[in-house]
């Protein structure tokens, strides 16, 4: 029987695509074996690493928490206090590099945004409210308008 040219496409297709089944079966079985290989001279290393070892102390118990004393404070400072505390747990909870030591928890606004006259810059006036075709227009439209309502009112 002869191929179609049809059939001729259908049977190089088939055969390509055996030939990479085959190529990435095989690459996965060589992955495989060399990651067993690895894993296998490392949990022996290790091995050998926990036998030399001394036995390590067994951690204490963390030490307890105990609140800072607030009986001194205002009710209001004693909220803050209670909101920040709040606030430094939350974050705690859902970011582990969240390190209450090294992170900033007072705002520093007040001090950053101090007036100091210095700073100050003169305005310039030089095109403030500068009369021009467009102001002219725009006030005599004004008056227009104020005349017709007046006149609508029956007091001129």
């Amino acid at each position: 029987p002869t191929m179609t040219e049809v059939s001729r496409v259908g049977w190089l297709d088939t055969q390509k695509s055996n030939f990479i089944s085959e190529t990435i079966t095989k690459e996965t079985k060589f992955r495989n074996a060399a990651v067993e290989k690895d894993l296998a001279k490392e949990l022996a290393e290790l091995e050998l690493a926990a036998a030399a070892a001394p036995p390590q102390p067994s951690p204490q118990a963390a030490p307890v928490y105990k609140p800072p004393d607030t009986s001194r404070l205002t009710p209001r400072e004693r909220d803050s206090r209670l909101a920040n505390e709040l606030g430094k747990n939350m974050w705690r909870k859902c970011n582990p590099g969240y390190v209450t030591g090294t992170m900033n928890t007072q705002s520093r606004t007040k001090s950053d945004f101090t007036y100091d006259p210095a700073e100050v810059e003169p305005v310039n006036r030089a095109n403030f409210r500068r009369r021009d075709e467009f102001t002219n227009y725009v006030e005599a439209a004004a008056k227009y308008n104020n005349i017709t309502k007046k006149s609508m009112r029956g007091g001129l």
